[in-house]
């Protein structure tokens, strides 16, 4: 017969287990919110327990700062930013924050085009001179290697350097003429 102690360790390991699987189903719940622009449901699955501060390990460490970001959701960005815990800076929820590859959001709504949410960032005071740790590329070069022109033509409204250099010392318009992308050059 099993001691008192070996139950209560294996029921201890069964709620640990109950958790995880209940905080993981919030999670991707809060998340699919993110995702599809469903801003009225956010702060209702937030207030039930889903964690906005969790970094999707799926997503290369990215916050749902970041989805928001990639999927032209500049609602979301806004809700998820005003429900922030209200500290200075919370690098989670915080536009500023950045994922595995020291992305910002910014990187992801560059790579798509998406206006909004990167006027959301600036706006929250993401950092337009971020770089990624890969090729030292900032907002710039990479809207201007995703042929994103209205992103760039609101980076440069927006003072963004325009002639920022990445590692290998080439601007965005260097990167881009070496693709051969005219509409950027």
């Amino acid at each position: 017969m099993p001691s008192t102690v070996h139950l209560l360790q294996h029921d201890s390991l069964f709620l640990l287990q109950e958790k995880k699987r209940d905080d993981d189903a919030k999670f991707k719940a809060l998340k699919d919110a993110a995702y599809f622009g469903e801003i009225d449901k956010i702060p209702r699955l937030i207030r039930n327990g889903a964690n906005m501060y969790r970094i999707d390990e799926a997503l290369t460490g990215k916050t749902l700062i970041h989805l928001a970001a990639g999927q032209n959701q500049e609602a979301v960005i806004r809700t998820l930013y005003a429900k922030r815990s209200g500290k200075v800076y919370d690098p989670i929820s915080d536009p500023r924050s950045f994922d595995v590859d020291h992305k910002n959001a910014l990187h992801d709504a560059a790579v798509k085009g998406h206006v909004g949410p990167l006027k959301a960032l600036v706006e929250l005071k993401a950092d337009l001179s971020n770089r990624d740790n890969i090729e030292g590329f900032t907002i710039v070069h990479r809207a201007a290697v995703n042929q994103k022109l209205e992103f760039l033509k609101t980076l440069k409204d927006l003072k963004a350097d325009m002639d920022a250099k990445c590692f290998d010392k080439e601007t965005s318009l260097h990167k881009a003429s070496k693709l051969g992308l005219s509409e950027v050059t």
